[in-house]
C-alpha cells in the first residue's frame, strides 16, 4: 500500500474543478444522451477531469437527475491493478466541496473495467 498525499497543486486543481463542475451542471437530457452514447460522458471532457500528482485521476460534475442535483465523483488510479481506497476518496470529496464521509453519500459503487470508485452526493 503507498500513501497518497495530495499536493498545494493537486488541491488547486481540484479546487478548479469544482468551480468548473459548479458552473456547468449537466442536465437530465444531456446525461440521458450520455448513457445512450449520443454525447461523451463527462470523462472525457478534460475541463471535467484533473489528472493529479499521485497517479489519481478525478472526474467531477453536477448533474441533474431525477432524484435532484446530484455531485458525482469518480476516483481511479492509472495504474489499473490499483483501486482507491476510501479514505483517498474521502479527502478528495473535502477539497470538492462534498463533506468527507462516504456514508454520506446517496450511492457509492466500484465502476468495472478499469477499477474507480463512483460517488453520488446530493447537493447541499
Amino acid at each position: 500500500m503507498s500513501i497518497i498525499i495530495l499536493t498545494s497543486e493537486d488541491i488547486a486543481a481540484l479546487k478548479s474543478l469544482a468551480f468548473y463542475a459548479n458552473e456547468h451542471l449537466v442536465d437530465l437530457s444531456t446525461l440521458k444522451a450520455m448513457c445512450d452514447g449520443t454525447v461523451k460522458p463527462v470523462g472525457d471532457s478534460f475541463e471535467h477531469v484533473r489528472e493529479l500528482s499521485s497517479g489519481l485521476r478525478a472526474v467531477f460534475s453536477l448533474e441533474e437527475q431525477p432524484a435532484g442535483v446530484m455531485q458525482h465523483l469518480s476516483v481511479s488510479h492509472k495504474v489499473r491493478s490499483r483501486v482507491v481506497q476510501p479514505p483517498v476518496v474521502e479527502l478528495i470529496m473535502n477539497e470538492l466541496g462534498m463533506g468527507n464521509d462516504l456514508h454520506d453519500c446517496f450511492n457509492v459503487w466500484v465502476e468495472e473495467g478499469w477499477p474507480a470508485i463512483n460517488i453520488l452526493r446530493m447537493r447541499a
